[in-house]
């Protein structure tokens, strides 16, 4: 649908990839990038955040299109952080649509997520004693 919409009102559609995912692995490998807490430190919303911001403004620069305006687009997570991108990056992009976006989603499974992953990373870097 979207791919559809983008061809008829004759726009460029972007695909950006997550670091530490797919292909985007920094440190050489997965298994580099996942080794420790220090190396991990760089997967986090922020920085996700601040690669797309990348992406666009020199993607606009390359193509001479720094006055065209920029709408993103996801779903389901990419659908979040199209919305998070939107609030925190108000001059970058004019419009977000997040599909099937969970952002008020199950509170206290995010939390018992953030402090089960919080608790093994202590434990491996020997700091839960």
């Amino acid at each position: 649908m979207v791919t559809k919409l983008a061809v008829e009102a004759k726009t460029l559609l972007v695909t950006a990839e997550h670091r530490y995912y797919g292909d985007s692995m920094p440190f050489g490998s997965r298994e580099a990038a996942m080794a420790n807490a220090i190396t991990l430190g760089y997967l986090t919303l922020s920085h996700a955040l601040a690669d797309f911001t990348m992406i666009i403004t020199n993607l606009k620069r390359i193509l001479s299109a720094e006055n065209c305006p920029v709408i993103v687009y996801g779903s389901l997570y990419a659908g979040i952080l199209a919305t998070w991108f939107r609030l925190k990056y108000l001059h970058i992009a004019m419009a977000s649509c997040g599909v099937s976006a969970p952002i008020l989603y199950n509170r206290d499974l995010i939390t018992r997520d953030y402090i089960y992953c919080s608790q093994k990373i202590k434990s491996k870097l020997g700091l839960d004693r």
